[in-house]
């Protein structure tokens, strides 16, 4: 018999990182078929409680009857609120850590986009979490519906949101980019060269690229005094 000790699952959960809450759920879910199957039994054991008729043998059977139905009853909604609570840990845990990296990700996106695009965001497909470009009108994009340009734009938000968060919790490391921009419009070329100047505020970044137009660009963007270029 499965004992469960919610206060302990509790206890265990307000305390882990994902990683742990992760695999309590896949372990959780693995006896997924046997919580099901003890359903199948509790039904059956309501079943034949309501068959016994009222001889003293049918009121043995009907007092086991009881204490078995008891315990399955016992057992499976302790099965069902342990799911719910690893469930919500998980939630919880996405929403405090991730939530910020989303949100900053989110302004980036929007940043270097010119505005088509307000913030990415996640979604559902087939039970899997997956990530989408939520555009100005509301609609949302998956990433594979994405132009080229716009999802290495997506993309590359998600990872400055993470360096920035790196940098700011840990000792900055130069960040190296090599021609980043070569599928993006003028416009989001422009944004990606401003916000890599506010990044080089914080920690050195070095931008690599073959394209002597974009020298031209980064000028354009923000001053010739924001950077310093080296001809190899």
């Amino acid at each position: 018999m499965y004992q469960f000790s919610i206060g302990a699952l509790y206890q265990f959960t307000s305390g882990s990182d994902k990683a742990s809450l992760e695999r309590a759920g896949g372990d959780l879910q693995a006896c997924t078929p046997q919580v099901e199957k003890r359903h199948e039994k509790l039904i059956e054991a309501e079943a034949a409680l309501g068959k016994i008729d009222g001889d003293a043998d049918a009121e043995q059977k009907a007092a086991d009857a009881a204490a078995r139905l008891s315990n399955l009853i016992a057992e499976y909604a302790s099965a069902r609120l342990s799911s719910s609570i690893i469930s919500e840990a998980i939630e919880t845990y996405q929403q405090r850590y991730q939530g910020p990296l989303l949100a900053r990700a989110s302004e980036l996106f929007a940043t270097i986009t010119g505005g088509r695009f307000t913030k990415i965001a996640t979604d559902f497909d087939e039970d899997m979490t997956i990530l989408v470009g939520v555009r100005a009108n509301g609609k949302r994009e998956t990433v594979g519906n994405l132009s080229s340009g716009t999802r290495d734009q997506l993309f590359l938000a998600l990872r400055l949101a993470a360096i920035e968060s790196h940098v700011c919790n840990q000792e900055p490391m130069p960040v190296v980019v090599d021609d980043i921009v070569i599928n993006f419009d003028d416009t989001s070329a422009s944004a990606t060269f401003k916000v890599l100047a506010e990044l080089s505020k914080k920690t050195q970044v070095l931008f690599f690229t073959h394209h002597e137009h974009l020298l031209e660009r980064a000028v354009s963007a923000i001053g010739s005094g924001s950077f310093m270029a080296h001809k190899l």
